[in-house]
């Protein structure tokens, strides 16, 4: 009992163990992608990873239940960053990476051009549980209105300027978005979208995100099922 008072009076409280993010990145081909370097940003004390030939990654000695950002790097890529929630941690990532040749793409698709200081925002949606699968019929906006247009992709992820809402690819995204911190709004044929894997939120609760400029910031949304 002396002991435990000891310990107690000296601030010595048990302490959670630390837990792990694996994944796997793809490139815009959705082939596995070797050689990308994996950090997360404000944690120095996480070694970097690096992507094996099946374009795997384990990250380990996490914080459990904390916001991070997973930032990959490649020569072929620009600024891209992946926000997470620690307690996502039995939630395995499998996800393409965005090319700048790819964001080009998207910009001449709708018209323009991708601007220097701005960013881009994109996501895909998943219907939860018992499907699993990509989900049309989501919907997303930004508050404060970034003055932008946002689109939803077609089956290989490119503008389709004949949608309003998500397609088989399950993608959306938008352009040219001034930097700074937003609200993101998603509502998907089954309600209000409970959850984006990288941040928790209750159900139909606005999301935060921050655009960097001249850089990616790319998330899952994870919608309730139709019913």
């Amino acid at each position: 009992m002396v002991l435990l008072m000891l310990t107690l009076a000296c601030g010595d409280e048990p302490q959670e163990e630390p837990t792990s993010l694996g994944g796997t990145y793809r490139k815009p081909s959705f082939l596995a992608w070797e050689g990308v370097e994996v950090c997360v940003e404000d944690l120095p004390e996480v070694a970097c990873v690096t992507t094996d030939g099946d374009g795997d990654f384990l990250l380990e000695g996490l914080p459990l239940e904390t916001d991070i950002t997973v930032v990959p790097s490649h020569e072929e890529l620009i600024g891209t960053n992946h926000p997470h929630n620690t307690a996502d941690y039995d939630n395995p990532w499998n996800r393409a990476l965005i090319t700048r040749d790819k964001l080009d793409d998207a910009a001449a698709d709708m018209g323009g051009t991708f601007e220097a200081g701005t960013g881009f925002y994109g996501f895909v949606v998943i219907t939860d549980f018992p499907d699993w699968a990509l989900t049309k019929g989501v919907t997303f906006s930004l508050e404060p209105d970034p003055g932008v247009e946002g689109y939803y992709g077609d089956a290989f992820g490119s503008p389709d300027p004949d949608l309003d809402a998500t397609g088989a690819a399950g993608s959306g995204g938008m352009l040219n978005i001034p930097p700074g911190d937003y609200l993101v709004q998603f509502e998907g044929p089954g309600g209000p979208c409970r959850r984006i894997a990288s941040w928790d939120f209750e159900e139909g609760d606005p999301v935060p995100v921050r655009i960097e400029a001249d850089e990616v910031t790319y998330m899952e949304v994870i919608c309730p099922p139709e019913g």
